[in-house]
């Protein structure tokens, strides 16, 4: 990122230059690293048992478990970003009185949402509620993915005259993009429910899993964010944000 500081000085403009391609290397990068401490922080508890000044304040930190965590925090962000260049797309498909601007709002508007379940736990909580009412369990003992699982067929049938008004290539990247992130949110979630359900959460193969799980949803987020950039750079050359002074 670079800011032109001369059209600053001289048109009282603020420009901000994001080369898209670096933006995401370095959202890839980054989940890269946190896969790397997670499993690394992960293994040392586990497995080697290394003692020393912070280890178990590492171990938490980096936990791609617990809600509470960088991992966390990045995918809220991820999701907040792409959240961000839908509303953008919403806002220009509004102004050109595009027919699937709603669409777009919608979307927008889902991935806000997803980004409050995330930071929140809102699936967490819900799926305390479903398996105390139902007493499910095995790949189902997570009971959120039942709830969550439909959505996601609600979702892929109302938008599917959507999907096929997107250019060929936008559209099949969307389709690997949102395949990997539900492969990774909703199946590999099923059967870590059922290796909980058989040896419990405190262990590396079930850390192991977790790690594959996150990193599969921060894929599917990070290609479809760089399939959105894509699109919108064929809208538009620049996007401007004015904030006019009262």
């Amino acid at each position: 990122m670079t800011i032109d500081a001369k059209a600053r000085v001289e048109a009282g403009d603020l420009t901000l230059v994001i080369p898209r391609n670096r933006l995401v290397w370095g959202l890839s990068a980054t989940a890269g690293l946190l896969l790397v401490a997670h499993l690394l922080t992960s293994l040392n508890r586990y497995v080697f048992g290394l003692t020393f000044f912070g280890a178990n304040d590492l171990y938490v930190l980096f936990d791609m478990w617990d809600e509470v965590s960088i991992p966390s925090w990045y995918s809220v962000t991820l999701l907040l970003l792409a959240s961000g260049v839908l509303t953008i797309i919403a806002a220009g498909k509004r102004a050109s009185g595009d027919r699937y601007a709603r669409h777009w709002v919608v979307l927008a508007l889902i991935f806000l949402a997803m980004s409050i379940d995330d930071s929140a736990d809102v699936h967490g909580h819900t799926s305390y509620t479903l398996h105390a009412m139902f007493d499910t369990g095995g790949f189902l003992a997570y009971a959120w993915v039942i709830p969550a699982a439909a959505l996601v067929a609600l979702v892929g049938i109302a938008y599917l005259r959507f999907l096929f008004h997107l250019p060929p290539a936008t559209r099949w990247r969307v389709v690997v993009a949102a395949t990997v992130f539900v492969f990774g949110a909703l199946v590999m979630e099923s059967f870590e429910a059922r290796y909980d359900t058989l040896h419990g959460v405190e262990n590396m193969p079930y850390r192991l899993m977790v790690g594959v799980e996150e990193t599969l949803e921060n894929a599917g987020i990070i290609l479809f964010i760089a399939t959105m950039l894509s699109y919108l750079s064929a809208l538009a050359s620049e996007v401007r944000l004015r904030f006019p002074r009262a």
